[in-house]
């Protein structure tokens, strides 16, 4: 995507073309290692801040595991709270906006994790229950915090009802997961592409509005391009690249597997 994103800057195309030459070879090694915005690098490809944001996820879910935490649900939470419960303090002592739409959607990792352990049988429902109602309350009260410190991108009504939606539609899904309905095959096939349409609409979203601007038809025409290009990486980039990854994850397995010592039968 990085790439395409590039290749479409020097065409001419998209936001991002106005500056794409500028420090490019410092721009890529930045985006590479996704520090970009933390390093004052505009991004090149919208969206792209995302990604640094999961790559923290990863690294605190590895660090779980390292721990033996990850049937410590108990601990998780307590984690998440906290983390909320001491950025909102903070963010009122002293008087500096954090950003907690990131910190939300970090927390929001951790309950899928929850909810996974839910439908493993490993947590109670009424757990879960009062999990996601609390940290969601938090999620709440971070952003209202930071509307009331100054962050004027999305009203506070727009950021509490495009959170509460999502995590309706979510909830919804979950709770609903063993109902056989006509459409079971659909959703089925468009979880399989999902990494895939959130990588390639942050760049046909933006070329698509240079010529539909913000009309009626945007949202027609962009989901559907969005989806078939999808379909076209998830086939030919990211199942190539998974097959890959596995592939070299046996191998390193099996060297390891080589190098170990011998083990001496004390029987």
């Amino acid at each position: 995507m990085l790439a395409l994103g590039i290749a479409l800057g020097f065409l001419g195309i998209g936001y991002w073309a106005h500056d794409v030459h500028e420090d490019l070879p410092k721009r890529i090694f930045f985006h590479l290692f996704l520090v970009q915005e933390y390093m004052g690098v505009p991004n090149l490809v919208g969206g792209s801040w995302t990604l640094s944001l999961e790559m923290a996820w990863y690294a605190f879910f590895s660090l779980v595991f390292f721990l033996k935490l990850h049937h410590r649900w108990r601990y998780l939470w307590l984690f998440a709270g906290v983390f909320l419960l001491a950025s909102i303090g903070l963010a009122l002592l002293l008087k500096h906006r954090f950003p907690f739409g990131r910190f939300g959607m970090f927390v929001t990792c951790i309950m899928g994790y929850f909810f996974y352990m839910n439908s493993r049988g490993r947590l109670p429902h009424g757990q879960l229950l009062r999990i996601t109602g609390s940290l969601f309350f938090l999620i709440l009260a971070g952003l209202f915090v930071s509307a009331d410190l100054g962050d004027k991108r999305y009203s506070l009504m727009c950021s509490f009802l495009s959170w509460s939606g999502a995590y309706a539609l979510f909830i919804l899904f979950f709770a609903t997961r063993f109902l056989k309905t006509h459409f079971d095959l659909l959703f089925v096939y468009l979880g399989s592409i999902s990494y895939s349409v959130y990588l390639v609409h942050c760049l046909l979203i933006p070329v698509l509005s240079i010529y539909l601007g913000t009309s009626f038809w945007l949202l027609i025409v962009g989901p559907v391009l969005s989806i078939g290009a999808a379909t076209f990486t998830y086939r030919y980039v990211e199942q190539p690249g998974i097959r890959l990854g596995k592939s070299l994850a046996e191998v390193i397995v099996a060297s390891l597997g080589r190098l170990a010592p011998p083990t001496r039968d004390l029987t």
